[in-house]
């Protein structure tokens, strides 16, 4: 969209920079009292940083949306804050009223950051009037709202898919040790009539998936239920029936197992329907 552009501005004429610095650390903690705490690019994601620490003394602050860089090496490693959060001092904030393609800008200029790296022994980093001072490629307004219109639903679905996984992530460490236990007894539920399930309606299949997890094969080739998926039924994407021949067997493997796509995929739907079933139990 806007190529041939020659650099014509700074980084500072098209954001807010704001460099991080570190709360003391007796402030530090992990029980969540403060505000999200984040130290440097150790808690980088994909695209979103991972909660680890808060703080009670936050110095400097970045907002939702704000794009995080990393500005000790390696320099240029970027995420977006997905909450309002206290940046520490291996961090900058870059703040925009168009936050997509300040993005987008960032992730072009990783080339012009890269040269802040050091070799050998140095440690890379690049400081507040360095970052402020990057010469960037400017389009017109006009064509930066364009771009804006066009990125910000993706990346506002790319948050959204977060979102869910994070609440599902939060389902699975709640129900799993309860259902464990026995804390949580679902022998009643009947799982084949279950209709008000809000998580089905988002999930991506065209057409319901039946699971059927049954008891372990007790042997010593293999301890891990066997379960089979019948694509497409005639059933609404809203119905799911989930038909448990072994609940014990199947949250037994799932809690040794390191969590590979197939066996995450298992808990995700199992969690699904169990929770629908049982919030009416407990209400």
């Amino acid at each position: 969209m806007f190529g041939g552009l020659n650099f014509n501005a700074t980084l500072s004429d098209v954001a807010e920079i704001t460099m991080g610095q570190s709360p003391a650390g007796s402030s530090y903690n992990e029980e969540g009292a403060g505000i999200i705490f984040y130290q440097g690019r150790g808690e980088f994601g994909w695209r979103f940083p991972k909660r680890r620490l808060y703080t009670t003394e936050p110095k400097r602050l970045a907002c939702e949306g704000d794009v995080l860089m990393s500005v000790r090496a390696p320099v240029g490693d970027l995420n977006v804050a997905f909450e309002n959060c206290c940046i520490g001092r291996g961090l900058a904030a870059i703040h925009s009223e168009t936050p997509s393609f300040a993005l987008y800008l960032m992730r072009f200029l990783k080339p012009q950051l890269e040269a802040y790296n050091g070799e050998g022994t140095v440690f890379g980093s690049i400081n507040g009037k360095a970052l402020k001072s990057l010469e960037v490629a400017l389009p017109s307004h006009n064509e930066v709202m364009q771009f804006e219109s066009f990125a910000a639903p993706i990346d506002a679905l790319i948050r959204s898919n977060e979102n869910e996984t994070r609440k599902l992530n939060n389902l699975r460490n709640y129900l799993l040790p309860k259902l464990m236990s026995g804390e949580i007894d679902v022998s009643k539920v009947d799982l084949t009539q279950l209709t008000n399930n809000h998580l089905a309606g988002r999930m991506h299949w065209s057409n319901v998936i039946r699971v059927r997890a049954i008891h372990a094969v007790h042997s010593q080739q293999s301890q891990i239920p066997a379960y089979e998926s019948v694509p497409k039924v005639s059933h609404s994407p809203c119905r799911i029936a989930l038909t448990l021949g072994g609940i014990a067997p199947l949250l037994s493997w799932l809690a040794v197992s390191q969590f590979t796509a197939q066996s995450f995929a298992m808990l995700v739907v199992f969690c699904q329907v169990v929770l629908c079933g049982v919030s009416s139990e407990l209400s």
